[in-house]
């Protein structure tokens, strides 16, 4: 699994992915978005220097998003992945994950990461904690993780 920088010709694939019916139950958002909408986030999001969107490829077929909204004055990148629906189911959300750990990590001056991650999300919760992060609260149906950098 490998990452690269998100850039337009992914725009339609991101949005595809993100109405999916499996990851708007899995979102902190559930709702869907209109094309209008999401490409207004999406030129937004690809002009915002402290937003880093990085596609996983393997073999030439986008895997998924992971997402870091980063905070400059604290150090700390929040991530979101999303696997596109066609690959969920075969372990690829974890090296996904890793990758775009690795790109920042490589990249960027950070302190730590962060996630928000549905309790009821058993999937998201395992690759996190897999990848070194910890729970540090339980706030109703969310859980926010945590991964020290130092």
């Amino acid at each position: 699994m490998y990452v690269r920088l998100i850039n337009r010709a992914d725009s339609k694939d991101v949005f595809d992915w993100r109405n999916d019916s499996q990851t708007r139950l899995n979102s902190i958002d559930t709702s869907s978005v209109n094309l209008e909408q999401h490409q207004a986030w999406f030129d937004n999001s690809l002009n915002n220097p402290d937003r880093v969107m990085l596609m996983g490829q393997q073999k030439n077929q986008k895997i998924g998003i992971c997402r870091f909204d980063i905070c400059r004055s604290t150090g700390v990148a929040t991530v979101s992945i999303n696997l596109n629906p066609a690959f969920r189911g075969q372990k690829l959300a974890f090296p996904l994950l890793k990758s775009g750990l690795d790109f920042m990590r490589e990249h960027y001056p950070l302190t730590s990461f962060s996630a928000q991650v549905k309790a009821h999300n058993t999937a998201s919760k395992a690759i996190f904690e897999k990848a070194g992060f910890t729970c540090k609260s339980n706030n109703e149906d969310t859980l926010a993780y945590s991964l020290s950098l130092n």
